[in-house]
């Protein structure tokens, strides 16, 4: 499974948490809407929904959630209140999001509508939006990719106002990067003007955005300079393989393969010698030792964001359980027969070994309990909703929702609490 695939699946994976969440601290803030705290994890929850889509490379919801994002943002600096209208588009814009991941980011008319208009009244920019769409819809899918730009200003960069810096800064914000800075055309202090611009910088970027992003931080220098962009590859989670300094200097055209080939024989590092040799200068070689440690970085990030949380099919947990089941079984038979042999080595080991049993089981066990606020907290949103077309005051709470059962137990749980909740609602509780 490449890098990009252990992305997408650990985003799937975790959208339905984080949709959760979304929906609780909505419900939340309609009871509490000067409560910071709760303001604040919500539009943590929003950025993490965008920023993973993005990076998983569903660009439909990464650009919805991104005009969610913005008039949240407002409401924390006070610029926009949180009110009902509010909370009623957000819910429904969780609700939509959370379809679109069910079915592959495929919009009906009368869903591209309705995210339309959760935008304009939200305080989104609607031609903006517009644009957008057309520019995705033209543009292809891109996945997680890195890339090395080498970025050389025109000498008169400066001349024509324009700071290298601020691009710098710009690109950094569209991913990990890495910029190196290359100071061999640096004249002497004699023969420097101080008007013009000497300095290049190479950027070793990994990100989510096309390509054509990249290119869009530096459109109103290009002309004058010299920038050039090539797609480096990634090591896969299975194959660990990072490039050595000498494939990073060919690959870049500062040695020639047989130049690699002829220092390998020498007692020095290659790049120690190729040094000495002349054949590439220390910031040549520094810039290869920093991409190689970029894509090491990279590759580490990717592995702790598939290895943060291990999820199991509840077909696999239940072949588990089965398992230790039948080893309980057999750790009883190898209890009776070492109580008929009377050998006490043997009564040892089976003691030992029905301790190590009766811990396994316990785990196994206790794999499949899951707290019961799980459920419970998807019923604020049916009372809510429920109560508001039935024109009826409700509040629900709950005690306990820390407690402990089986999934499956909660499960066949969920349906009949369902519908005694909505029983309540319609024939138990009487209008205003």
């Amino acid at each position: 499974m490449s890098a990009n695939e252990i992305i997408i699946k650990a985003f799937l994976e975790e959208a339905g948490e984080l949709l959760n969440s979304l929906e609780g601290y909505i419900l939340d803030l309609e009871t509490e809407p000067d409560n910071r705290e709760v303001l604040d994890a919500l539009f943590r929850v929003i950025h993490t929904v965008k920023s993973s889509a993005g990076m998983a490379g569903f660009d439909t919801i990464y650009e919805f959630a991104h005009k969610i994002e913005d008039p949240f943002d407002s409401i924390r600096n006070g610029q926009k209140a949180f009110d009902a209208e509010v909370a009623n588009l957000t819910l429904e814009a969780r609700d939509i999001i959370s379809t679109l991941l069910e079915n592959g980011e495929e919009k009906s008319p009368e869903m591209e509508e309705r995210i339309r208009y959760i935008i304009a009244t939200l305080g989104g920019d609607l031609e903006e939006e517009e644009q957008s769409a057309a520019k995705q819809e033209a543009a292809a899918k891109t996945s997680f990719k890195s890339y090395r730009i080498h970025f050389e200003p025109g000498e008169n960069v400066f001349m024509q106002g324009a700071d290298p810096f601020m691009l710098l800064s710009e690109i950094s914000t569209l991913g990990d990067v890495t910029v190196i800075s290359d100071y061999d055309c640096i004249p002497s202090l004699s023969d420097m003007t101080p008007e013009s611009c000497y300095s290049s910088w190479d950027i070793l970027i990994s990100t989510s955005e096309p390509l054509s992003r990249l290119k869009d931080v530096f459109i109103f220098i290009e002309s004058d300079s010299t920038i050039t962009y090539k797609e480096i590859e990634h090591p896969t989670l299975e194959d660990d393989y990072v490039p050595k300094i000498g494939e990073i200097l060919e690959d870049r055209g500062v040695v020639k393969g047989e130049e690699i080939q002829g220092a390998l024989g020498s007692q020095k590092k290659l790049g120690e010698l190729l040094v000495d040799e002349k054949t590439v200068s220390v910031s040549q070689l520094d810039a290869a030792l920093r991409e190689q440690e970029h894509i090491k970085k990279i590759r580490k990030k990717n592995i702790q964001a598939a290895s943060s949380s291990i999820r199991v099919s509840t077909d696999k947990l239940d072949k588990f359980v089965d398992l230790v089941g039948e080893l309980v079984t057999i750790q009883a038979q190898l209890a009776q027969v070492s109580q008929r042999v009377g050998d006490l080595e043997l009564e040892t080991l089976s003691e030992s070994f029905q301790r190590l049993m009766e811990e396994l089981r316990d785990s196994a066990l206790g794999i499949r309990m899951v707290p019961v606020e799980n459920s419970f907290s998807s019923f604020r949103r049916l009372v809510r909703d429920l109560s508001r077309n039935l024109g009826k005051n409700v509040s629900f709470d709950y005690e306990g929702g820390e407690t402990e059962l089986d999934k499956t137990v909660i499960e066949r749980l969920q349906d009949p609490l369902i519908h005694m909740i909505r029983n309540s609602l319609d024939h138990g509780l009487e209008d205003p």
